[in-house]
């Protein structure tokens, strides 16, 4: 898919790489609009086939260009194993499989971008796969269900080639007939994998739906990856198995696949463990989007949803439900533009995120996720009776947020911990920001809380020890290290003894940057800037507020598996698959009930239609740009690249996208001094060229 740039705005914004004996900054200089210039080539990469590799082996690949120079393209991974490594220059893209790597099919994304605009063209890596089997109207097999229904080993890889696919001999699960179509249980050394020609290239709609069930077929190691489902939805229910935990799904992996959700069914998983959903997106309707019910061992990683509308779908409403879950982890999720809530029929607003409890208790950590653009609470980490949500939010933002009720009810064993929360209107009057009632929160520090339009910010929060809760008690921080600014709302911990808020460290700055407060330490809502004013105010003297800069999570890496839960240092910017993310959510129409009023108090007033095409789905706009961009400040340049051949060295970025050119004049490279941090030796570059050849800098 080509993408077209025109022109682009900024202020002072810096991106830097390792050089040989020094590092070079890009910065971007705030200046007035400049005149539109003509397009020339725009980078266009020739199909790649599939390709395939031993583990242990190498794999190397370059791609061709069938418009655009390598002369003057940045090569960059938009998806892929981390391991993944591209060259500048030819562009080969190449890979150190590890011997040890289970059998599996995997995507990458390879981009070219010049100042004219970027490609990204997606293809398959086979890895040690013993068998690919490929289905579609230009194949000998022209529907996945008779593809299943033979004997394969396990291992095996089927290929769906891009299309709409409507019947129920696209279906993966147990047919309404009774045949079922299932692809052969893989092992510990080999998933088999179910996966489109390219992410988001093949539709399932109708009866062809993805249902996978205990009892039916071995739904033991599987990956199931690129579709998308235009209403049937995507599950794994190991109810069938009545407590047999022998025969619930187990070891699965949901990889790239997009739900347009209409009055089924969503994401739901029930009763399995050891499963990952990686890279999907959800939007469009019913109560939940991505719903966990009695898992053990989960990881929702990287996946993007917006809740549309609600109709004819009765109970609480959540976005991302781990419900009565246990050792389940919530990495780099973004839930975006939820603001349609007069097309929500009144119910419980159980959040973006949250953890229900009345079936059992729940353990989730949620690190580095973001809401964004919402009418709906952050979440309810519930407490009910002996049951409880023990949560753990790390590194979570919380902006521009339009919530009825308590924003985050922190009624579990919830501990808070460097939270970015910003311009929050609370429509109930007499509530609270955080509630931590009935006292078992743990603590709630190192936080940024800006524009918080509410009557008291905290209720029921204590120290010392707290009750049993799932077996075990947990100590109780209290409040502290919060900067809190913009805002009328009293402290209100309401626990009896008036000390459970450390009053001494709260700090009352306003983090937000502008020309007029240059000190502030929010250009940005995904980090605090170095030496400024929210920096070395937490309990580690660092910066108060989340950071959501880099990915969490090891790609492909289960519960347990090797750096499952740890720093990967890779950019979490470029977004993965924001490009498939964006063209399915800008196509949803919707016409349907619309209600007035708010929260609880709503009623249907006629009906409306709702548009696919708002927030960051919109023409101009991507969800990286969108994201970084929120507070109106320029956006740094992505992918920047550096290549040297020992004398010279080309420095390369991305161009931005189309909606955030408005007022640059051009670019600025500096040297830069890793110890002392001065910049000196600015060279110009003009606006509308994203490169620069450094001399005699090898």
């Amino acid at each position: 898919m080509n993408m077209n740039y025109g022109m682009y705005s900024s202020q002072s914004i810096k991106a830097s790489l390792n050089m040989k004996s020094a590092l070079l900054k890009t910065l971007l200089t705030l200046s007035v609009l400049f005149p539109s210039y003509a397009l020339a080539a725009v980078p266009s990469i020739s199909s790649i086939a599939e390709q395939s590799v031993n583990k242990g082996q190498t794999f190397s690949f370059t791609p061709r260009l069938t418009s655009g120079s390598n002369s003057d393209v940045n090569w960059s991974i938009a998806y892929g194993p981390d391991a993944v490594q591209i060259s500048q220059g030819s562009g080969t893209i190449s890979w150190d499989v590890s011997s040890s790597l289970p059998s599996e099919s995997f995507y990458i994304g390879v981009q070219a971008s010049n100042a004219d605009g970027a490609d990204i063209e997606y293809f398959i890596v086979h890895v040690g796969v013993p068998e690919v089997v490929h289905v579609g109207p230009s194949y000998d097999i022209k529907t996945l269900g008779p593809a299943l229904r033979a004997n394969h080993p396990a291992g095996t890889t089927f290929v769906v080639e891009n299309g709409v696919y409507s019947t129920q001999e696209s279906k993966i699960g147990l047919r309404g007939d009774g045949v079922v179509q299932m692809p052969p249980g893989g092992n510990s050394s080999a998933y088999s994998t179910v996966m489109a020609q390219t992410p988001g290239g093949v539709e399932f709609n109708n009866e062809a739906k993805i249902a996978i069930e205990g009892g039916t077929g071995n739904p033991f190691y599987l990956a199931v990856k690129g579709f998308f489902i235009n209403g049937p939805g995507l599950t794994i229910v190991g109810q069938t198995c009545d407590g047999d935990t022998s025969c619930e799904p187990h070891h699965i992996k949901i990889e790239a696949n997009g739900v347009n959700i209409k009055d089924t069914q969503g994401f739901g998983v029930s009763y399995a463990s050891n499963i990952l959903f990686e890279n999907n997106y959800a939007f469009g309707g019913l109560r939940t989007k991505f719903s966990f019910y009695h898992v053990d061992k989960v990881i929702a990683r990287r996946n993007v949803a917006r809740f549309d509308w609600v109709s004819d779908s009765p109970g609480p409403q959540n976005t991302f439900s781990f419900y009565s879950t246990t050792n389940a982890i919530a990495q780099n999720n973004i839930a975006v533009d939820s603001d349609s809530p007069y097309f929500w029929q009144p119910a419980e607003d159980a959040g973006e995120f949250g953890c229900p409890v009345t079936s059992g208790g729940s353990q989730v950590q949620f690190v580095r996720n973001i809401q964004l653009n919402s009418a709906k609470i952050w979440g309810n980490m519930d407490s009910q009776g002996s049951n409880a949500c023990v949560a753990d939010l790390n590194n979570n933002i919380s902006w521009d947020v339009r919530p009825y009720a308590a924003h985050i009810a922190a009624r579990g064993g919830v501990d808070i911990d460097h939270m970015t929360i910003g311009q929050i209107e609370m429509l109930q009057p007499d509530t609270w920001l955080v509630n931590g009632f009935p006292q078992n929160s743990r603590g709630f520090r190192n936080s940024i809380i800006h524009d918080a339009n509410t009557t008291n910010l905290f209720y029921d929060f204590a120290l010392g020890i707290t009750n049993a809760i799932l077996g075990r008690t947990y100590s109780r921080t209290g409040i502290h290290n919060i900067n809190i600014s913009s805002t009328s709302a009293s402290i209100n911990e309401n626990d009896g003894s008036g000390n459970s808020i450390d009053t001494d460290s709260i700090t009352r700055l306003n983090p937000i940057y502008s020309l007029a407060n240059p000190q502030g330490s929010l250009k940005y809502i995904l980090r605090s800037e170095d030496n400024t004013n929210m920096s070395n105010l937490d309990d580690s003297n660092e910066a108060l507020g989340a950071t959501v800069t880099t990915l969490k999570g090891a790609t492909g890496s289960m519960w347990g598996e090797g750096q499952y839960n740890t720093e990967t240092g890779r950019p979490a910017w470029p977004f993965p698959l924001q490009d498939v993310i964006k063209t399915r959510m800008a196509q949803m129409n919707y016409s349907g009930a619309f209600y007035a009023g708010d929260g609880p108090n709503k009623v249907q007033v006629g009906t409306a239609h709702l548009s696919g095409q708002r927030g960051f789905a919109t023409s101009g706009k991507d969800l990286t740009y969108y994201v970084w961009g929120y507070l109106g400040n320029a956006v740094p340049p992505m992918n920047v690249s550096a290549q040297t051949d020992g004398t010279d060295t080309i420095v390369r970025w991305d161009p931005p996208a189309s909606a955030y050119k408005s007022v640059i004049t051009g670019y600025k490279v500096y040297d830069f001094n890793p110890d002392t941090k001065a910049l000196s030796n600015p060279r110009e570059v003009a606006s509308n060229q994203v490169s620069l050849t450094v001399e005699n800098s090898g």
